[in-house]
């Protein structure tokens, strides 16, 4: 028996069985007959008024500015003046930058403050001798007599204090010629010690180093073959004598701390003072005032001037550190030459200069270095303008030779 079998696009069987339903078939137009076009509707007329409006030539304000080919826009005058100053800065930053690149400045201060750049002078000196000095004449003409003969009979000193030293430490077994040479030098040293003023640092004795040879004499052979004498007093009972001997050292030590021209001699003069009032062992103003039963209060009259003292000369310390080291810090020796109040570190900060046109690692600084070399060469003050050219006229191989330290 035959199947039915569909013809292609013919649709099967519906789903459930019955019948398949054929498609629809669309139907031909008849020959002759036009498909009919659906119109669209008739256009409304627009009002005159929105007529005329959309025909209105634009106003004057309203007219595009033509441009003219070949010429360049205008801009307006707020962006010329914003370029003009956008332009200035960029000039004045480059010129900047170049000018730091190029000519670097010099470095600021690192341990050098302000408040250290005053003046700082232990007193009044007044309440240790009595009243300040006032005699005519340069002191340390009388001092560097007192040196010579210290020098002289130093010698005899040496080998009579062994003889003390076998006694268990009794001066008063001195031998008499000793203690002779020894009044003689007191005699010189307070022939000193009344007049105002000081002057033993000359310009010629300026040199690029921290050392004065005197300083070391004065403190360790006038001064200590002295403090000989004034235990002798003192082992004596001899008190009015030995306070004497002892003030005329202070009032030395006071000058050498007042001429304020080399920082050794400054230096040295403190410590003179200080063995003189309170540190020394042997013999010192406080050890005798306590045991002398009519000057006991004057120990309490000594304790401000020594607490002055103490603080100057322990910022004095400092600064001899900041200054006299491996590499010092060019920054604190521009600010001491420009603004200390004390000439001894104008001095001495002049002559560290010629380390530092050395071993400054910035340009900046050796520039800044030669520049105050060439202005203080010619100032009125001849210490000054002896320690710049001592600076400037120091040698790399002199440099080298002395450590950067100048010993």
């Amino acid at each position: 028996m035959a199947q039915n079998i569909p013809s292609r696009g013919s649709q099967g069987p519906r789903p459930g069985g019955g019948r398949p339903v054929p498609k629809p078939q669309a139907q031909p137009t008849p020959v002759g007959k036009e498909r009919a076009i659906p119109k669209l509707p008739p256009k409304t007329p627009r009002p005159a008024a929105q007529q005329k409006a959309a025909r209105r030539p634009p106003e004057e304000d309203e007219k595009p500015t033509p441009v003219e080919l070949g010429v360049p826009l205008k801009a307006p005058l707020g962006n010329k003046v914003g370029y003009l100053i956008a332009g200035l800065l960029v000039v004045g930053i480059g010129a900047f930058l170049t000018i730091k690149l190029v000519f670097p400045g010099p470095s600021d201060p690192v341990n050098v403050t302000q408040a250290m750049l005053e003046l700082k002078i232990p007193g009044p000196v007044a309440a240790v001798i009595g009243s300040e000095p006032s005699g005519s004449g340069n002191a340390a003409d009388d001092y560097t007599a007192a040196l010579q003969l210290s020098k002289a009979c130093n010698q005899d000193v040496q080998n009579s204090s062994e003889k003390v030293a076998q006694s268990g430490g009794r001066f008063e077994v001195l031998d008499d010629a000793v203690v002779q040479k020894l009044k003689a030098i007191d005699d010189k040293i307070a022939a000193g010690a009344a007049k105002a003023k000081m002057d033993m640092v000359k310009p010629e004795d300026l040199a690029y180093t921290q050392n004065f040879p005197l300083a070391d004499d004065f403190i360790n052979i006038l001064f200590v073959n002295q403090l000989i004498l004034a235990r002798y007093y003192f082992d004596k009972k001899d008190f009015a004598s030995c306070e004497k001997v002892l003030l005329h050292l202070f009032t030395m030590g006071w000058h050498m701390m007042n001429e304020r021209a080399k920082m050794q001699i400054t230096l040295f003069g403190m410590s003179i003072q200080q063995q003189v009032l309170t540190a020394n062992p042997t013999i010192c103003l406080t050890k005798l005032y306590q045991t002398w039963p009519t000057k006991q209060a004057r120990e309490k009259e000594l304790q401000a001037y020594d607490s002055s003292l103490f603080s100057a000369k322990l910022e004095a310390d400092k600064k001899r550190q900041y200054l006299w080291c491996t590499t010092p810090k060019p920054g604190d020796v521009f600010r001491m030459i420009e603004g200390d109040k004390d000439k001894i570190w104008v001095v001495e900060s002049l002559l560290i200069l010629g380390n530092i046109k050395f071993s400054a690692a910035e340009r900046g600084d050796i520039r800044y270095a030669n520049k105050l070399m060439d202005e203080f060469i010619n100032d009125k003050d001849p210490l000054k303008a002896a320690a710049a050219k001592a600076a400037k006229n120091l040698t790399l191989d002199e440099y080298k030779s002395s450590g950067t330290m100048g010993q």
